[in-house]
């Protein structure tokens, strides 16, 4: 996990890969105490930050001033060295899906149209 909040919640973000050997596509958030689903949140973790930043000073009114003078740092900061804050395009990841799965992110393999074959190597072995 990138960020986890403290205490007894199991919400945390972290980065989500469709391929070990690659970055990672983007940022997502779980509460594994409510659901197995993985909501994309930012391509970076400036992006994600500022998100969790947006929420979590809506939780308490003891909070929200802190948060919003480190948003308000974020977002110059990010507008100097050109990261976008922006949420992730799940619409252009739908397109590219070959398959759904149970938390929602689907899986995105190179894909073939001529073959209508999508193939990755697995990191595990066969072998015994």
């Amino acid at each position: 996990a990138v960020l986890k909040k403290k205490g007894k919640s199991e919400f945390h973000i972290g980065y989500f890969r469709d391929d070990p050997k690659e970055k990672p596509v983007f940022l997502a958030r779980n509460d594994s105490s409510v659901d197995c689903t993985i909501t994309p949140i930012s391509e970076n973790i400036f992006g994600a930050v500022y998100w969790y930043l947006q929420n979590e000073k809506k939780t308490s009114p003891f909070i929200a001033v802190a948060c919003q003078k480190l948003i308000d740092k974020l977002k110059k900061w990010a507008e100097e060295k050109k990261y976008s804050l922006d949420e992730y395009n799940i619409k252009k990841r739908i397109q590219k899906t070959v398959c759904r799965t149970f938390h929602h992110a689907g899986i995105v393999v190179p894909y073939n149209k001529k073959t209508q074959l999508g193939y990755r190597k697995l990191v595990e072995s066969d072998s015994k």
